[in-house]
């Protein structure tokens, strides 16, 4: 098993350019096809600015046409994108169009009270921590297999 990194922190707007340009998700990517076995499409899930970064790199693989194998793309807790952050998804096409989009509810957010048209996510998922501590529960860690691994 090889490590992915952890924790890409973003400290300012000119730091999101320069994990855009690295390509580090990108190559995670890679290594996860390189190294899987099989076809099976992947639940990839990204978390805050991580959330964001990884929106980016689905659609920049669309846009240079390229197969990252992604089925479903988990959303937890991503802000809303600095203005830098919304210029270059835009110059990729703003959304990854291939993978089920997935958001991962708030407190107290149930599947009748969320803004579905207003919003770019195909499902939600129930179960976090109130205060995100633990930042996976139990059973968010079962709703995100229920949903991904027979939708």
């Amino acid at each position: 098993m090889w490590n992915v990194p952890a924790g890409l922190r973003y400290t300012d707007e000119h730091e999101w350019v320069r994990i855009e340009a690295d390509g580090t998700l990108l190559e995670v990517l890679f290594r996860a096809i390189g190294e899987s076995q099989g076809s099976t499409p992947f639940t990839v899930c990204g978390i805050g600015r991580g959330a964001l970064q990884l929106r980016y790199t689905l659609a920049r693989c669309e846009c240079d046409r390229i197969d990252d194998r992604t089925g479903e793309f988990v959303s937890y807790a991503s802000p809303t994108p600095t203005a830098a952050e919304a210029d270059a998804l835009n110059r990729v096409g703003s959304w990854p169009v291939r993978p089920r989009r997935l958001e991962v509810a708030g407190p107290g957010v149930t599947a009748e009270s969320f803004d579905f048209e207003n919003r770019d996510f195909d499902g939600l998922l129930t179960g976090a921590a109130a205060d995100r501590d633990p930042l996976f529960t139990e059973e968010l860690g079962t709703n995100i297999i229920k949903e991904t691994v027979d939708p």
